[in-house]
């Protein structure tokens, strides 16, 4: 591999890095545009770029949503992309839509040209020399009226990623360099799983802003509401009006029960609820919280309250809104019986392998919670003189990404019953990986193989960027499972001798180690293979780890001048 391999192999995993933390800012709670503006700063410090932008739909229309670099004459001369017509203002195609002008209407209308350099499959458009789009005859131009407005503003570098949502076009992702030469086609699929992950957080804000405008209709429809609703007087903590749910799971009615006081059927003392309402006079809301009240005949009742300050006639109340939860605690109480059950099959289901004289091997399995989305498959082959494994941290937690993880572990036992490479494997399980995954989903994988015939470590990257080989970082770039099908990787060896020690390990022990680094600490304990397996359990016993943990350590005690036939003990 040259340097310019070599390099390329590096930025890959520096944008796959950055793809994590784009997925970190969907994740936190936050408003979308904040959320957008941070991943347009994330994404120009990772790449340096000069200028990158999003573009959102608008009607018939695709302005920009936020932008870091561009110029303001740029974004005024740029923003919008439809036809204009002096007198009747934007033009529609025969479908209604706007037709969109120059490279970005291409992108945002699907009108890419298969089979042209200038393309991806995957709807993006890119080019490292931006200045060859002016020597395009117009009878062979794709686009409606090129502006070439990036060329004329010096930008050479431009890539333009599709943002999807619902399997459609919603925006676009935009970077612009004036340097030549700062995007390969690789980097490229790299952002358009990052505008897939956009796509479907922009998908949740949608849902999310739909629900808040309509919940101010359904508060006002109290009867046809199917949970508990009141409103109560903030000053004088009087129940003023109550809904036939409220009724039915509690027992009073108004006015047969007027004047009824929030003390009747809250179990907290008045000193408690005396502190609860002074608190919601300022902060205008009670977040949602289970609580026990109690029904009119004395018996006790679980619900899920959460409720806000409204104003009627210049007056405040609180409309508090429970719900029923005593067939939701049967619920969950099935349900986590469902999950332990699925924790013990998920630990039965890991390999169990026969003992071998040439090789002390040590598993770690430390799920986040009661299932986890990390897995490992090992297995013996040639006699039991090579070992080959496959690691795997499927992205998210929880029972969903349990089973998703389920077909991953299926696909690498079907795989592995073919005559393939460790390599071939691979790459067989990422293209049939994609058919059992959400869009947006993926997995990183780890696969490697210990020959003692060969004296040979052999190991290919996907995603899990790194391994310990006595106490020493080994990178292995490449691209995660699940999001190309035709996604390359590298298979990469090295000579083992006896006394090496080799540590394989998810994120969820690589993060914290990488802290460890900083600190100036030796991460798992160079050759001394018991000290690092300890290391590695206390770890996962701390409590201190934030993601699923898996590990594999194995130490090769001896390597034999001749093998025989049978192996294990």
């Amino acid at each position: 591999m040259d340097a310019e391999q070599r390099g390329d192999l590096l930025r890959l995993q520096h944008y796959q890095q950055l793809s994590s933390e784009v997925m970190s800012i969907l994740d936190e709670p936050m408003d979308f545009k904040e959320a957008v503006h941070r991943i347009l700063a994330a994404i120009k410090q990772a790449t340096q770029v000069d200028a990158v932008a999003i573009r959102l739909r608008q009607e018939n229309d695709f302005p920009y949503f936020a932008q870091n670099g561009f110029s303001a004459e740029f974004l005024l001369a740029e923003n919008s992309l439809t036809v204009q017509d002096a007198e009747v203002g934007a033009c529609r195609g025969e479908d209604s839509d706007s037709r969109l002008e120059c490279t970005c209407g291409l992108v945002l209308e699907g009108r890419t040209v298969p089979g042209n350099p200038l393309f991806t499959d995957g709807g993006s458009a890119w080019a490292n020399d931006a200045a060859i789009l002016l020597d395009i005859p117009p009878e062979q131009d794709p686009r409606l009226h090129p502006r070439n407005r990036c060329v004329h503003a010096g930008y050479s570098s431009v890539a333009l990623v599709p943002i999807r949502a619902n399997g459609k076009v919603v925006g676009l992702l935009q970077l612009n360099d004036r340097k030549k030469n700062r995007f390969s086609q690789a980097i490229v699929r790299v952002f358009e799983g990052i505008g897939a992950s956009i796509g479907a957080a922009l998908r949740r804000n949608d849902m999310e802003n739909a629900l808040r405008a309509n919940e101010a209709r359904y508060r006002a429809v109290m009867e046809h509401s199917f949970e508990a609703l009141a409103i109560i007087d903030i000053d004088t903590q009087e129940v003023i009006e109550v809904n036939r749910r409220f009724s039915e799971l509690f027992g009073y009615s108004l006015p047969q029960d007027a004047p009824l006081y929030v003390h009747q059927f809250v179990v907290e003392s008045r000193e408690k609820l005396d502190e609860i309402y002074k608190k919601l006079r300022s902060m205008m809301v009670l977040h949602t919280e289970t609580r026990i009240f109690r029904h009119k005949n004395g018996t006790m009742v679980p619900v899920e309250r959460a409720g806000s300050v409204i104003t009627v006639n210049e007056r405040q109340f609180y409309l508090a809104s429970m719900r029923d939860m005593t067939a939701e605690r049967r619920r969950q109480t099935e349900l986590q019986r469902d999950i332990e059950l699925a924790c013990r099959v998920q630990r039965e289901l890991l390999p169990k392998l026969a003992k071998s004289p040439w090789i002390s091997l040590q598993s770690i399995f430390h799920p986040a919670n009661l299932v986890s989305g990390d897995f490992y498959q090992l297995e013996w082959k040639n006699n039991g003189t090579l070992l080959r494994c496959f690691l795997i941290d499927a992205a998210g937690h929880g029972v969903a990404t349990a089973i998703q993880l389920s077909s991953l572990t299926v696909l690498l036992r079907e795989a592995g019953n073919m005559p393939l490479s460790l390599l071939e494997q691979m790459q067989w399980v990422n293209r049939h990986a994609a058919h059992y995954f959400a869009e947006g989903a993926y997995a990183a994988m780890l696969g490697f193989e210990l020959d003692l015939a060969k004296r040979e470590l052999r190991y290919v990257g996907a995603g899990i960027t790194q391994f310990y080989h006595n106490g020493k970082r080994i990178a292995t770039p490449g691209m995660f499972v699940g999001l190309w099908q035709d996604a390359e990787f590298i298979a990469n060896a090295m000579a083992v001798k006896q006394g090496d020690v080799f540590c394989f390990l998810t994120d969820g022990f690589t993060d914290v180690l990488a802290q460890t680094e900083h600190d100036g600490c030796r991460p798992v304990g160079g050759k001394d293979f018991d000290a690092a397996v300890a290391a590695l359990e206390q770890m996962a016993e701390s409590g201190g780890l934030r993601d699923d943990a898996t590990g594999i350590c194995l130490r090769i005690d001896k390597i034999p001048r001749q093998l025989k036939e049978k192996h294990f003990e």
